[in-house]
């Protein structure tokens, strides 16, 4: 298989993945996509540095002589298949189960949080993990939380919890400034035992560049904003603002840093292996 070589450089990670699978599902009608990249071709936002570039298939049979090490099969005994965008995947519970199966806990969190959005129950998706021995979906679900805005902020959410056992944060948590009357949606929101409120906001370059998120203001107007919607939150009730950028969570050890820091409490009640990752028991 071939692409120009300018043509897919312009594609983002997630979308190569749908054109590979879209591309192998015409060579291998009777392959169905699951995992990983049944959750690309499901628009399931995951962070783009969280894919493996696997192509995992579900099949009735195990893995097989002439599979490279780009291929990865999934034994399902009663295979189904559903059809989106031409692709051939799991049916979406069956998706959610394989992700927990295959991917990086915090990558798998972040895929669950785009399957209960699409309508996934917790029911199902015990009952199918049950089927097939995926218990490690009981650890993780705790950890799972659909509020969050894109895929971005799902796998903050679940490097604070998962991998450091901080408390579960509500998201896009609405507070009014009293002065304005303007109403601000906090990213992570936490209230201690002690009554203090901490808020964390998730910062993007991009918005101090792209002219399209800017609105064609100057940096330093949106730096202004940002000072503004501080002070904003502050008048809410907010007594301490942590602010971090994705870098911070692709180096995690900076992000934990800022956050107890600011004392944001931690709920951790231990730790299990999962996929050769240790993930945080939380209450």
């Amino acid at each position: 298989m071939y692409a120009h070589a300018q043509f897919w450089r312009t594609l983002p990670p997630p979308v190569q993945i749908v054109y590979l699978a879209r591309a192998l599902a015409k060579s291998h009608p009777d392959w169905v996509f699951s995992g990983e990249t049944a959750a690309c071709v499901r628009n399931l936002q995951i962070p783009w540095h969280a894919l493996t570039h696997r192509v995992t298939i579900a099949c009735t049979a195990g893995p097989q002589k002439s599979d490279g090490p780009r291929l990865q099969r999934i034994r399902h005994p009663n295979m189904r298949a559903e059809i989106i965008d031409g692709i051939p995947v799991t049916p979406l519970v069956c998706t959610a189960s394989d992700c927990v199966l295959t991917m990086e806990p915090c990558a798998a969190i972040t895929a669950l949080d785009g399957c209960f959005k699409a309508g996934l129950s917790t029911r199902e998706l015990l009952r199918e993990c049950a089927a097939n021995g995926t218990d490690a979906v009981v650890t993780l679900l705790p950890h799972v939380n659909p509020a969050s805005e894109n895929g971005g902020e799902a796998y903050a959410h679940a490097v604070m919890t998962a991998r450091y056992g901080f408390r579960k944060p509500q998201q896009q948590v609405p507070l009014t400034d009293p002065q304005t009357g303007h109403i601000y949606h906090a990213d992570y929101y936490w209230v201690c035992d002690d009554g203090t409120v901490i808020v964390a906001e998730l910062d993007g370059a991009q918005k101090y560049i792209d002219p399209q998120m800017t609105g064609s203001r100057s940096v330093h107007a949106v730096v202004a904003d940002e000072r503004e919607r501080e002070k904003a939150l502050e008048r809410a009730g907010v007594h301490r603002i942590v602010r971090f950028t994705f870098d911070d969570v692709i180096h995690s050890e900076r992000l934990h840093a800022k956050l107890h820091s600011a004392g944001v409490p931690t709920h951790f009640l231990g730790s299990t292996d999962i996929n050769g990752y240790r993930v945080a028991i939380i209450g």
